[in-house]
């Protein structure tokens, strides 16, 4: 029992003297201040729930010394891909399948704005504002010319909806481009059969062309051996 007792009063001891040691320390990161390190890519800034933003005193990469860890933040600058993988009507009420990638990045020396602005979760914004620009441009033409010819327009078309968003909301658009588009069986059946035919109109089209090109020759030569006669 005495042994246990003194256990119990040198576990008192020692908790006390932590918790001494770590108010003490956390006093002095008050007082004092603290080191914070800004990782390639990524730059801070101080933010306060609350309290007005800092939008002048950006830390780009390396060590920086703040008052308080606390309130900062660091945002990536790299470059982000994300690939949208949705379906889409077509002008026709067709569901198809699109997969979209977006590449873009946060404007550099803008991270406290951008959070002010939109918020923590910045991503939501992005995501609302692909989704609605892939849904926008995919809805003007048929499932036909999306699948085939008109892919490269339908990235142009995103692109220039995405950067007018983007340009007053501290995000920088790099590209876009279409993955792939996948059709119901039944679409991409359709779709393939009429190719088939276009083929086949092709190939009876060079097939006359050269029928009549040989016909003009025998006729040519056949008018020479008359004309040697």
């Amino acid at each position: 029992m005495q042994f246990f007792l003194k256990a119990l009063f040198i576990s008192f001891i020692f908790l006390a003297f932590i918790s001494c040691v770590s108010e003490k320390s956390k006093n002095n990161r008050s007082k004092n201040g603290v080191y914070v390190t800004v990782d390639p890519g990524y730059e801070g800034f101080i933010y306060d729930e609350g309290q007005p933003v800092d939008q002048v005193q950006i830390y780009p990469e390396g060590t920086h010394y703040v008052n308080s860890d606390r309130n900062f933040h660091v945002y990536s600058i790299r470059q982000k891909s994300k690939i949208y993988s949705m379906y889409v009507m077509d002008n026709k009420g067709n569901d198809i399948k699109v997969n979209i990638a977006i590449n873009y990045a946060i404007e550099y020396g803008v991270g406290p704005k951008l959070r002010l602005k939109l918020g923590h979760e910045y991503i939501h914004f992005v995501d609302d504002k692909v989704q609605g620009a892939i849904k926008e441009t995919v809805g003007r033409y048929t499932y036909k010319e999306v699948y085939s010819t008109h892919r490269e327009k339908i990235e142009i078309d995103v692109e220039e909806i995405l950067k007018e968003e983007f340009k007053d909301n501290y995000l920088v658009l790099q590209y876009v481009e279409i993955s792939d588009i996948e059709l119901p069986p039944n679409l991409y059946e359709e779709w393939k059969q009429e190719e088939l035919q276009k083929e086949q109109k092709m190939i009876d089209i060079e097939r006359k062309r050269a029928a009549e090109y040989l016909r003009k020759a025998k006729a040519e030569q056949d008018s020479l051996l008359q004309i040697n006669k």
